[in-house]
């Protein structure tokens, strides 16, 4: 008897049968494995709070559709200012015309994600498995977002070496990002408003300034992210702390680099034009799924959708500390 090819589809929900051929897609995976209560655990667990603040410092999240346009700034228009009353309208004629000189580069956002597979014999002694594999699985895609803007914001630039916590009283870390930013807007009109120090660069400035055997030296070891921040005449200040990785060879590194500092332009709540140097394309939370394997395992996928790019390259400024 001829069979007809609707016959030997699975309907959404029912069980594989010999003969029979499964549609795997997103939408059906996401509907037959979403666990909303697990999402929910990865979206309000605090433990990588510290991971999702310097993730939001380094890279701010843009909200956008799976598939989007955004602007590439090739050149400081965004923050050129009106000084031959161009901006004055005339009497019958019309407002002067700004026209945005950045490319438009339509892109779409990366799934990401990893697997954990948890024995039921885990889940049976630990009510809390499921939960800890989310925490554990959340915490190392955030640790390699970081990486990917971190890099990104480094291999946007030539990195200045700078020498500190020698003693040498020409040695001023402080003054050093200082020069640093204010030399983004020489060279290319956009000042830098974002610091982020790695571990290793935050200790030597503080024994770099402690070494110059000075007061002001001695003052500004002693200040917070957000003292410094006001000292250095930008928005923020961050120290990364938590973010850590491991190599193949098991050693630990800083995720930002070793001794890095970056000086660079973000905005919160931003779109996909404005002229910050990085941005995190994003569509929304966290989804966690779980999967059935087989009598004995289970599966714990934790992923997102989102796209790290830096969309200009004016006033980025690097250091790397020695």
């Amino acid at each position: 008897m001829k069979e007809i090819i609707t016959d030997l589809i699975l309907p959404p929900g029912a069980a594989l049968a010999h003969g029979q051929v499964a549609l795997a897609h997103e939408a059906a995976f996401n509907a037959a494995f979403l666990s909303e209560g697990l999402t929910g655990y990865a979206v309000g667990f605090p433990g990588t709070a510290d991971l999702e603040a310097e993730l939001a410092m380094l890279a701010p999240a843009v909200t956008v559709a799976d598939l989007f346009e955004y602007r590439v700034e090739s050149s400081a228009e965004a923050f050129l200012t009106e000084t031959d009353d161009s901006d004055v309208r005339a009497v019958g004629a019309e407002f002067k015309i700004v026209r945005a000189t950045g490319s438009k580069v339509t892109a779409s956002l990366k799934h990401k994600g990893l697997t954990k597979r948890l024995d039921v014999r885990q889940i049976a002694a630990d009510p809390m498995a499921k939960e800890k594999a989310v925490a554990s699985l959340k915490a190392r895609l955030l640790r390699a977002e970081i990486y990917r803007a971190a890099a990104m914001l480094y291999a946007a630039t030539a990195a200045l070496p700078r020498t500190w916590a020698t003693g040498d009283g020409d040695t001023d870390p402080d003054a050093d990002v200082l020069e640093a930013i204010a030399g983004q807007l020489t060279s290319a009109g956009v000042l830098p408003n974002r610091v982020l120090y790695s571990t290793g660069a935050w200790i030597k400035r503080i024994k770099g300034l402690r070494m110059m055997d000075t007061a002001g030296g001695f003052a500004n070891a002693g200040f917070g992210e957000q003292q410094l921040a006001d000292f250095l005449g930008v928005d923020k200040v961050m120290r990364s702390r938590s973010a850590r990785t491991v190599s193949a060879a098991g050693a630990k590194a800083g995720v930002v680099g070793a001794n890095r500092v970056y000086c660079y332009n973000a905005q919160d709540q931003v779109g996909p034009e404005d002229p910050s140097n990085i941005k995190r394309f994003t569509k929304g939370a966290f989804e966690v799924f779980e999967q059935q394997v087989s009598s004995s395992t289970v599966d714990i996928t934790v992923a997102h959708l989102s796209l790290v790019s830096v969309t200009s390259t004016l006033g980025i400024a690097v250091l790397d500390v020695a």
